[in-house]
């Protein structure tokens, strides 16, 4: 310890400089392999995960288009008794429901785990179900039955 006390100041303050460029550098190799590792983990979630969530958030807003489409159909045919406007709304009930399964379609050749196909199979018995009652709530409003649509 004595040889750094009898050191010049230039030569401690270069060599402490020194010491803290050579940290610097070590956290910066540190810091790069990390970045890579992140990079490497991004890219396994782009592919994996990111696509199978935009298809369910594509579908979920269908499914509100349909939903706002229906009310639609049975509070302006109150006011309207149209058939057009009701053919018009049905038509694009209909494509939007085509394009869930066309979308569900895509979602099923994913790699899915256990548990995404148990939800998957669920959601499929609940849709046809709720397509059933929608379908029966249009033609309670095409035969101006809306007490019943209603429910």
């Amino acid at each position: 310890m004595k040889w750094f006390i009898n050191m010049q100041i230039k030569n401690k303050l270069l060599l402490s400089f020194m010491l803290i460029a050579l940290m610097i550098g070590v956290v910066g190799v540190i810091g790069i392999i990390s970045l890579d590792r992140i990079n490497e983990n991004i890219d396994l979630i782009n592919s994996q995960g990111i696509e199978q969530i935009g298809l369910l958030n594509h579908a979920d807003q269908n499914l509100l288009l349909s939903e706002i489409e229906l009310e639609g159909i049975i509070w302006a045919s109150q006011v309207t008794q149209n058939q057009t406007s009701i053919e018009n709304a049905k038509a694009k009930i209909d494509q939007l429901g085509q394009e869930n399964n066309e979308l569900f379609e895509e979602f099923k050749q994913h790699d899915l785990n256990d548990k995404e196909k148990e939800l998957l199979t669920e959601y499929e018995e609940s849709i046809v179900n709720y397509r059933e009652i929608r379908n029966q709530a249009i033609q309670y409003v095409q035969i101006g039955n809306y007490a019943q649509a209603v429910q």
